[in-house]
This record gives structure tokens, sequence and C-alpha cells, in this order.
């Protein structure tokens, strides 16, 4: 009986390591299976801040492209407001000779027509 009592001891401490051996591998499993959700998750994390950022990057570039045009409008602007300044100039020095000459404008474009034909 005591034998018996024994082998029973025996095999309930080998069952009882086999149990606590089964959990910890699982625990170990349970572990791993975090740990790689985690890395996945840090990995999407980091694809979408670099994907973030590509786009700061194309606005940024879009924005100075934009503003170049912008300068430029306003460089061609400025170009034709100094060009009309002169365009008028021109037209009032050319009407300070017709009155000084005593010609009237539709005289001239008579001129004109008659050499063309």
């Amino acid at each position: 009986m005591l034998d018996a009592r024994e082998k029973a001891d025996a095999v309930l401490d080998a069952a009882s390591d086999e149990i606590l051996g089964m959990l910890f591998e699982e625990g170990k499993e349970h572990v791993d299976e975090e740990l790689e959700e985690k890395v996945e998750e840090v990995k999407e994390q980091k694809e979408e801040k670099e994907e973030f950022e590509e786009r700061i990057e194309k606005a940024k570039e879009r924005k100075e492209d934009e503003r170049k045009l912008t300068e430029e409008i306003l460089e061609g602007v400025s170009d034709l407001q100094a060009n009309s300044a002169d365009l008028s100039n021109a037209q009032d020095q050319v009407k300070e000779m017709l009155n000084n000459l005593k010609i009237l404008e539709e005289d001239i474009k008579g001129a004109a027509v008659d050499e063309e034909v």
C-alpha cells in the first residue's frame, strides 16, 4: 500500500510537472503572439508615418510651386502696368504732336487708308 501511494504521488508529481510545462508553453506562445501583433502594429504605424510625411513633402512642393507661379504672375502684372504706363505716355505724346501740328486723328487715319489704296 505504501508502495502504491508513493507511485501515486510520483504520478501526481509528474502530471503536475507536465501541466506546468504545458502552461508555461501556452504562456510563452501567448506572449510571442502578442509580441508579433505589437511588431506588426509598429510596422503599420511606421508605414503610415512615412506616407504622411510624403504627403506633407508633396504639399510643401506644391505650395512652393504656387508661390513661384504667384511671383511670376505678379512680375508679369508689374511689367504690364509699366508697359501700359509707357503706352499711355506714347499716346499722350502723339496727341500732343497732333495738336501742335493741328492735324486731326481722322486726317492721319485717312492718309494711311489713301496710301494703301
